[in-house]
């Protein structure tokens, strides 16, 4: 008996090695197996049919026990320290008994989030995610460069200000912007959505615009916030509006009206 548990540590103590020695080139949402994100218990969402296996840290062997989990099973673990795998929770430092998987990437699942319901709440829109997203101006700006003689603007821009706070992982606001609303001219229907224009436009080259307008293209962190610009785009018919509805495409929109402004910059030719 003993030599038998003597073979199977060995055999345990090889299969760990080889695990240990495997590249992780898959990540679990923003994480990957190799983050200290996981040292700390995690709940995660099953991906693809998994196995844990009860292994005796006394006996140096796994056990009959096994725990089968399936698709969109939510569980609670922790990267193992021992070797490149994973912990159920519960599992404490020094227990004789640890339930276990040797899989040494984390391409069977996906970390856990809360699930929320879309809608708006005055300005502000709540997506399935939880990130938050709030209309705090739609502005259509008269634009005159510095050197300018004329009445006329250089160019009339349709300019968004908003925030948007990041819940569940990092987004560049001008990508979720354009994957999670339509925005169209009140009277008419997502055919007529408006896109980002914002390279087209001498504002992203002025101080005054410049930062909020680079806003749009920067990664935010979860749990982060920012405010930021967008020049919108589209057929010339549509950038005259008095009012936009934002449509998520699920039945949750508003309208927002167009206020006239005028900005007088100072762009290099």
């Amino acid at each position: 008996m003993k030599i038998r548990a003597y073979k199977l540590s060995i055999i345990f103590a090889t299969l760990l090695y080889c695990v240990a020695l495997t590249p992780d080139t898959v990540k679990a949402a923003d994480h990957s197996i190799n983050s200290t994100y996981w040292d700390k218990t995690r709940k995660v969402i099953v991906e693809k049919n998994t196995v844990f296996r009860k292994y005796d840290k006394l006996r140096y062997r796994f056990t009959k026990g096994i725990k089968k989990f399936h698709v969109n099973d939510i569980i609670k673990l922790r990267r193992a320290g021992e070797f490149q795998g994973w912990v159920l929770a519960g599992t404490k430092s020094g227990s004789r008994y640890w339930w276990i998987s040797t899989k040494s990437n984390s391409k069977w699942m996906s970390e856990y989030f809360k699930q929320h319901k879309e809608n708006w709440t005055g300005n502000t829109y709540t997506d399935f995610y939880g990130n938050k997203f709030t209309v705090k101006k739609l502005e259509r700006i008269s634009v005159f460069n510095y050197d300018n003689t004329t009445n006329q603007p250089d160019e009339i821009d349709l300019v968004l200000t908003a925030k948007l706070s990041s819940a569940y992982k990092k987004i560049k606001p001008s990508s979720w912007l354009e994957s999670s609303l339509y925005i169209y001219p009140f009277g008419t229907n997502s055919d007529h959505t408006l896109i980002n224009g914002t390279e087209d436009t001498i504002l992203k080259d002025d101080d005054q615009f410049a930062d909020l307008l680079s806003e749009r293209d920067d990664t935010l962190p979860k749990d982060y916030y920012t405010t930021f610009k967008i020049v919108l785009t589209g057929d010339d018919v549509d950038l005259n509006a008095s009012s936009y509805i934002f449509d998520d495409g699920e039945g949750h929109n508003i309208e927002i009206p167009v206020t006239n402004a005028k900005a007088n910059i100072d762009v290099e030719d």
